[in-house]
């Protein structure tokens, strides 16, 4: 288990993110994030891993603040500096995100491309995933379909978030890996499938395509409150187990 707690300065900016992990804790898990404004247009991110190695992400904001790059000035745990680029569209919502690594040893050239494409509710419908390097990579897309009630969470993350509401995709953006990015749209998930093969430099398949598909299970209290989520395996997290949401609601004095 663990808690996030969100620090803000005068202009409502989030300067820090931590994490208190009481249990299961692993050292590619982030322990804290700092943010830091240089510029009306810019913002760094000192990132401090679970082995307290320290990455910087230095975030620049263009185009109407509608292209967002970062890119970090040390290593990954698995020895790659990763830039990211996203393009956001109305909303500030991502819309594609590239990804570009390079491995330190030996040394190699990564890249990633993702697209995002939305419903009419602002919810995240479809999602496509593809690699390419110089070992088989994964070619993936995702469909998603969601609830049409449950937006208090959603709303909740907009008021925490601030002016980084976009970062915590950016930070660990393998949709469909890990659990987090599901509570960032609207409405909250009730299937997804997953349609996913390997490829080579010149996308040609060799392996069959993978196929998955996971049920979500939400419940809603007699105020039609969200109050448990089920997030199944394939879905969850990175290694493969499912993952269960519980939320309170606690009336705050204004």
């Amino acid at each position: 288990s663990f808690q996030y707690t969100y620090s803000y300065d005068q202009n409502k900016r989030v300067t820090k993110l931590a994490a208190d992990y009481n249990t299961d804790f692993f050292i590619d898990n982030i322990k804290t994030i700092l943010f830091t404004y240089p510029g009306s247009n810019s913002a760094m991110a000192d990132i401090t891993w679970g082995n307290d190695d320290i990455q910087r992400d230095y975030i620049t904001y263009s185009n109407a603040n509608k292209v967002i790059t970062s890119y970090d000035t040390i290593p990954r745990l698995s020895g790659y500096h990763v830039t990211h680029t996203a393009y956001l569209g109305t909303e500030n919502r991502i819309d594609s995100i590239s990804e570009i690594a390079i491995s330190v040893s030996p040394p190699e050239i990564y890249t990633n491309k993702q697209r995002f494409i939305y419903d009419a509710q602002n919810n995240l419908g479809t999602y496509y995933d593809i690699s390419k390097n110089v070992h088989p990579a994964e070619d993936s897309v995702i469909i998603l379909s969601r609830e049409t009630r449950g937006a208090e969470i959603n709303n909740t993350f907009d008021k925490i978030l601030s002016n980084m509401r976009w970062y915590p995709p950016m930070v660990d953006n393998a949709l469909g890996i890990i659990s987090e990015p599901f509570v960032y749209y609207p409405y909250p998930m009730l299937s997804a499938k997953r349609w996913s093969k390997y490829i080579n430099m010149e996308l040609t398949i060799f392996n069959p395509p993978l196929f998955f598909s996971g049920n979500f299970v939400n419940t809603f209290d007699s105020n039609n409150l969200l109050v448990h989520q089920e997030i199944p395996a394939g879905f969850a997290n990175k290694y493969g187990g499912r993952a269960t949401y519980q939320f309170t609601y606690i009336k705050l004095p204004k």
